[in-house]
């Protein structure tokens, strides 16, 4: 598996453009994993650090 700062180096912007329709067609009210690797606000990745 991808760590969230390294997605973009792995797959480039269009893979993450796509992933991030994936997520939404299968989870369209954001409830699964809300903010966890696409940011709403910013509308890019962002990493939570469970401290």
């Amino acid at each position: 598996m991808v760590k969230a700062p390294f997605l973009g180096w792995k797959v480039g912007k269009p893979g993450i453009e796509i992933m991030r329709r994936i997520k939404h067609d299968f989870d369209p009210h954001n409830l699964l994993n809300p903010g966890k690797i696409f940011g709403k606000e910013t509308r890019k990745r962002v990493v939570i650090s469970r401290g």
